[in-house]
């Protein structure tokens, strides 16, 4: 890819018990195809880290 990204995972509590799971994708893009990159497909980011995020919660609340 044009450019280079981070995917940031936080867990927080919550005061009703429980944890809210947020996931922040940063992307610094290398010139104009790397903007057109991100552009292009943050569509299926979108998906792709909602579909991760469930799945990262799903696993936790299932136990060891």
């Amino acid at each position: 890819a044009p450019g280079g990204g981070v995917l940031e995972y936080e867990v927080d509590p919550l005061p009703s018990g429980g944890s809210r799971v947020t996931a922040t994708a940063y992307w610094h893009p290398a010139g104009v195809w790397g903007l057109a990159y991100w552009y292009v497909l943050v569509p299926a980011h979108l998906f792709i880290f909602r579909c991760m995020s469930r799945s990262i919660a799903r696993r936790a609340e299932s136990g060891p």
